[in-house]
């Protein structure tokens, strides 16, 4: 009776550890002159903006694939994105684990750390701006 129930605890400790946590915010058109400004990427963070909204995601299965097309993004920006001069304008940001992204309002252009840079994805596309 004692492996079974270590075996199930293992198992659940396991799933649950298999997604990553996936927050995504969207900022609504009118905010902060229709959009959120590189400067002032803390906007979408402020706990008495609601201008602001948070996207949830129920499936599992979505945000194992989401979590995967991030990561690609993440990669491709460090390889190939051009150096931030804070002048892009945002209106998602995507956090994962402790990362965060920011993206404009087609999820094209995406700012991560200090890189800027063009990533399009149908994945990102069909599951954010549904």
């Amino acid at each position: 009776m004692k492996n079974i129930l270590y075996i199930i605890i293992v198992v659940l400790f396991i799933g649950c550890k298999s997604v990553n946590h996936l927050e995504i915010y969207k900022c609504k058109p009118v905010s902060y002159g229709s959009a959120i400004h590189g400067d002032k990427l803390k906007y979408f963070f402020d706990d008495y903006n609601h201008e602001i909204r948070k996207i949830k995601f129920k499936k599992r299965r979505l945000t194992t694939d989401l979590n995967s097309e991030i990561d690609k993004l993440k990669d491709s920006l460090i390889a190939n994105g051009n150096q931030d001069n804070k002048s892009g304008i945002y209106y998602f940001a995507i956090i994962k684990g402790k990362d965060t992204l920011y993206s404009n309002s087609d999820l094209q252009s995406w700012k991560y750390k200090d890189k800027v840079g063009r990533y399009k994805s149908d994945i990102l596309k069909k599951h954010i701006l549904r």
